[in-house]
């Protein structure tokens, strides 16, 4: 009897020891592409397309639980005219084929995080939670490596660029990681990548051709279309907005324009991402000791409300400390 009991220990524990425990504190090393506002023909229209989206539905007074949808439905509507609008007058360095746009599509196509990451179990039975801190970025201009210290995209201000993480487990060796933001301070990657292909006098040029691209009237004038107000509507919900609300609604976006990079990009644009990631013990002790993102794994730029953001992808692995 006795012997048959410690079969059924050891097989218990056999069986135990298939599933390795994930908590502990991991370094991670990233490849992030965040190439996506500068990819697939986007253009300085879209940009604005993307801005004027965001301020039109905010004036809308939409009720919170359709605002989404709304947005997709205000920016298929629109954003034809605009992007044509604002185009035909946008600097050709800006243009999808463009000198200062596709040099840095190459640079931020391939940008390298060091990070560290300590998860935890949740509160719940099969919950996780997370810290990350960012250490360290890098990224390729013309063939040689650019390193940045998180500490410098936030200024003066004393900032660690880190991340909260929320997830579930999943299947065996499978942990299910919840969208999470991320203040990769994306405008100001930018900026820094911007400094190298263009100095500061031409950079303002661009900045300002941009601004000047953006003719509200003509704008206003194309999305009314001859007619009276403009209209939203989705379900049981609408609204109509005058040429009032839409001066007003371009006149606020221009005004972020004047503060953008490039006249696109906010300095503390943040990123979101998510999915599913695996871990494994390597040496059969019982706990995890890799990490490393599955298929999919990534999120969205927020240069734009979240149903029509450029979308960015990320790969990495991680080790035990």
């Amino acid at each position: 009897m006795k012997q048959l009991v410690s079969i059924v220990s050891m097989l218990f524990l056999a069986a135990c020891g298939d599933e390795p425990t994930w908590p502990g504190q991991y370094q991670l090393s990233g490849q992030w592409n965040l190439s996506g506002p500068l990819t697939d023909d986007r253009t300085v229209g879209d940009a604005i397309a993307d801005l004027l989206v965001e301020k039109i539905v905010g004036a809308s007074g939409v009720p919170s639980m359709f605002e989404e949808t709304v947005q997709e439905i205000v920016s298929d509507s629109i954003r034809d005219e605009i992007k044509s609008l604002v185009d035909e007058n946008a600097p050709a360095a800006l243009a999808p084929d463009g000198d200062v746009t596709r040099a840095l599509a190459a640079s931020l196509a391939d940008v390298r995080l060091e990070s560290s990451l300590e998860l935890e179990e949740g509160l719940l039975p099969g919950d996780l939670e997370g810290t990350e801190v960012v250490t360290a970025l890098e990224y390729d201009h013309e063939g040689t490596p650019e390193h940045i210290s998180p500490g410098d995209l936030f200024p003066g201000a004393g900032i660690t660029m880190g991340a909260d993480w929320e997830g579930e487990e999943g299947d065996e060796g499978e942990l299910e990681i919840d969208p999470h933001g991320l203040n990769i301070q994306y405008g100001e990657l930018v900026a820094r990548a911007v400094s190298q292909v263009v100095d500061a006098t031409g950079q303002q040029e661009l900045e300002s051709d941009v601004l000047a691209a953006v003719d509200c009237a003509r704008i206003v004038d194309a999305l009314l279309g001859g007619q009276a107000a403009f209209e939203i509507g989705y379900q049981e919900w609408s609204v109509s907005l005058s040429s009032a609300d839409l001066i007003a609604a371009c006149d606020a976006a221009r005004t972020l324009i004047e503060d953008r990079v490039l006249g696109m990009f906010a300095l503390d644009t943040r990123v979101q991402v998510g999915g599913l990631l695996t871990y494994a013990d390597s040496d059969g002790d019982g706990k995890a000791d890799t990490l490393a993102s599955a298929p999919g794994f990534g999120g969205i730029l927020a240069v734009a409300p979240a149903p029509i953001a450029p979308r960015l992808s990320v790969s990495f692995t991680g080790t035990r400390r």
